[in-house]
């Protein structure tokens, strides 16, 4: 018995050097501790408590509950009083440990509870070859993160790989240690086997278990899943909007290998209810567009090149038309110079629409990068405002601001924040009847900021209100269908949501959200006396 307690000591023991190899060496494999933690958790805690208690209650009637509580309160007292407490399997804990001090600390604390690992593997053999194997496997589950674990605090203690390394080895050799006591002394199993059942019923009620359940079951099935942030945060977007959440644009697909295969899927998520409206959870799916995605991709490349082909030919046609207006080529009579407006009107709107082209190709690429600044809500507003000042004055519309100058500012793009506003505000000016108005407005909700902006135009179909933001979708002649889905793109590219209310007669309102910018503290020398 005691050479196989011996042989599976220093099993458990290498599994301790393993972990921390784990984080000094082979950090590619950091993954899977996870899902050693989750299956040492169960198997521990129930060797404890089916088993080793028993036995130890068997072997001391008297002393066996004092001895128990002795192992719980003595694991307890090392590793969550006197030090911070950790977490299994994690490879940072900068937050918590800073000193060299707490992770000698954490090394005591760390090395007893190994000692009780070997004592327990030890004790088990004395009492039976069955509870002996039992216990192995149970403390073996659990033994790579501990490794990982002591590595991981003395990195963060200031130490190098190498003392980080060895100080995993440190509790190999306890454990070791532990296995030794009771084959040397068989007789201690008396008092070794109901402490370190209390021990293990600690680590894993207390350590193992709620390190388990902090990681959500579905991110512990999805940590190995080649995209599987991307469904993760999918779905919370699912829930939090509680709509719909269908990913259009090429930089959100998924690729994934099937076999030998590369993929490339579109994901979808939306939220389930019951009868009663409430949540029940959320249903995803994976949409196989490996056959679109090529076509998809050149037709946006093609948009994106012929976009920016045409637009210097055009840039000279519009230098051309305005010198002619200007009479710089000699006067002209007024049915060329009606002519040469009207051109100059329809080049203009050429030349927005290569722009929203050019816009939309690039976030459907994901090659639009943002600049993040802190923008006032209330001046982008106003700005908005005297940019269409003009336009509105012409139809005789009055556009109001409603928006206090000390809203938190928000964290956006500048120049995506200015093609929203002008997109809404142009609309807004174009199908709004002469001496009608416009609002535009913002307010805090939360953690963001809402702009509003309202006009009192003749409306929008309710059959048409589900397509609004749809590519091409035109209602007018005078509009190119790009607008409202490239303001919706980088709506939601800069973190928000945009929606739209209409009834017919009575105008539309389009409202969307943008992230608070984060306070920045500013300290300000003040001199004394």
């Amino acid at each position: 018995m005691l050479k196989l307690s011996l042989i599976l000591g220093a099993i458990a023991a290498l599994a301790d050097v393993a972990g921390g190899f784990v984080l000094v060496r082979a950090r590619f494999i950091e993954q899977y501790l996870r899902y050693f933690v989750a299956l040492g958790a169960g198997f521990l805690i129930a060797t404890a408590l089916l088993e080793m208690m028993p036995e130890g209650l068997k072997l001391s009637p008297r002393l066996g509950p004092v001895l128990i509580m002795a192992g719980y309160c003595v694991v307890h007292l090392l590793e969550h009083t006197i030090n911070a407490h950790f977490h299994y399997g994690e490879e940072t804990h900068h937050d918590e440990f800073i000193s060299r001090h707490t992770g000698n600390s954490v090394m005591v604390g760390l090395s007893v509870h190994a000692l009780f690992d070997g004592v327990a593997i030890g004790s088990g053999f004395v009492v039976s070859n069955w509870l002996g194997w039992l216990i192995f496997l149970a403390i073996f589950l659990h033994k790579a993160p501990e490794g990982f674990t002591m590595a991981s605090v003395m990195l963060a203690s200031g130490r190098s790989r190498t003392v980080a390394f060895y100080s995993a080895v440190a509790l190999a050799a306890a454990t070791m240690a532990g296995v030794l006591v009771i084959g040397l002394a068989p007789g201690l199993v008396l008092y070794g086997l109901p402490i370190s059942a209390g021990v293990a019923l600690y680590v894993s009620a207390t350590d193992l278990v709620p390190e388990v359940n902090r990681e959500p079951g579905i991110r512990m099935a999805l940590v190995n899943t080649p995209g599987g942030d991307k469904i993760l945060s999918a779905i919370r977007d699912a829930v939090s909007m509680q709509k719909a959440v269908a990913a259009e644009d090429e930089a959100s697909m998924l690729p994934m290998r099937i076999g030998k295969k590369e993929r490339s899927f579109r994901l979808r998520t939306t939220p389930m209810r019951d009868s009663d409206g409430r949540l029940l959870g959320t249903v995803t799916t994976l949409e196989d567009v490996t056959s679109l995605q090529d076509t998809d991709r050149f037709k946006t490349q093609f948009i994106s090149v012929a976009s920016r082909k045409l637009r210097d030919p055009l840039l000279l046609l519009r230098r051309g038309l305005y010198a002619l207006g200007q009479g710089f080529a000699g006067e002209l009579q007024p049915l060329q110079a009606e002519l040469v407006a009207a051109a100059s009107n329809e080049s203009e709107k050429l030349d927005d629409l290569m722009g929203d082209l050019i816009e939309v190709a690039e976030l459907d690429a994901g090659r639009r990068q943002f600049t993040l600044e802190r923008i006032s809500p209330s001046q982008a507003l106003n700005e908005a405002r005297d940019r269409y000042c003009d336009d509105a004055v012409q139809k005789h519309i009055r556009v109001d601001v409603t928006a206090y100058a000390d809203l938190s500012y928000v964290q956006a793009d500048r120049r995506a924040v200015r093609s929203i506003l002008d997109n809404l505000l142009s609309n807004a000016i174009r199908y709004t009847p002469s001496g009608g108005e416009i609002l535009l407005a913002a307010e805090e909700i939360k953690d963001f900021v809402q702009f509003t902006v309202r006009d009192s135009g003749r409306g929008i179909e309710a059959d048409r209100l589900s397509t609004v933001f749809d590519r091409f979708n035109t209602y007018s002649e005078q509009s190119s269908g790009l607008g409202l889905a490239l303001v919706r793109r980088l709506v939601e590219s800069l973190g928000g949501q945009i929606a739209v209310e209409s009834r017919l007669d009575h105008g539309a309102t389009f409202r969307f959200t943008l992230p608070v910018a984060a306070v920045h503290e500013i300290r300000y020398p003040v001199e004394e006396g």
